[in-house]
């Protein structure tokens, strides 16, 4: 019989979390993850994301929807990949952190298979997507990122001035303030994405981020 996933929080899922060990990962986190996914699916999505495909480089299945995985950038909380697999930084695996992180980075999911890029990228159906979640109940988070992101979407110059001004040299993903920030929330759910341009993905390498937050 196999045991149950490990939760958030256990000490089995905290001591794989610190040693960031991928495959330990996929054997202890990722069972609970996608879990989770599901039950989010047929919370929030209606039960939409249940037939999306996934396919890899090697032409091999993935064994999960969601991975543990180290990001590039410092501060990045979670990416959707294009052969349809989420990634979730380790410093969100949190009991408190990963539900809110994942359900942004299912709304990406939800804009590929409909093929919105709107959706699956931070745009306007991004933000009205997050308010929807917020009026589902989903937490204030969403309405926070809704905020963060409209800000963004309305000072086009602005957020590119802090896009400038950055350290060339940083690899810390981009954060935009706007000047009235409605609520107190984690730094990863006010993380920026970097500006990635949809397309087919014939035209990206296999297994780039389609979006991140």
């Amino acid at each position: 019989m196999s045991r149950p996933p490990s939760t958030p929080g256990s000490s089995a899922w905290n001591r794989v979390r610190r040693k960031k060990d991928y495959e330990a990962g996929l054997e202890i986190i990722s069972p609970y993850l996608d879990a989770l996914y599901d039950q989010l699916n047929e919370q929030f999505f209606d039960g939409e994301l249940v037939d999306v495909p996934l396919w890899s480089p090697d032409d091999t299945v993935p064994k999960f929807r969601v991975e543990a995985f180290s990001l590039e950038y410092r501060g990045l909380a979670g990416c959707t990949m294009d052969h349809g697999v989420i990634r979730l930084d380790w410093s969100v695996l949190t009991p408190t952190r990963v539900e809110p992180i994942l359900i942004h980075e299912m709304v990406h999911v939800l804009g590929f298979k409909r093929g919105a890029a709107e959706l699956a990228m931070h745009g306007g159906l991004f933000v009205e997507e997050l308010r929807r979640l917020h009026n589902l109940g989903a937490g204030d988070w969403a309405r926070a990122e809704a905020h963060r992101y409209k800000w963004q979407l309305d000072n086009p110059q602005k957020y590119q001035e802090i896009l400038d001004d950055r350290d060339p040299r940083s690899t810390e993903v981009p954060r935009a303030t706007p000047p009235l920030a409605p609520l107190k929330t984690s730094r990863a759910h006010f993380s920026a994405c970097l500006a990635f341009t949809p397309c087919q993905s014939t035209a990206r390498a296999p297994g780039s981020p389609h979006a991140e937050k």
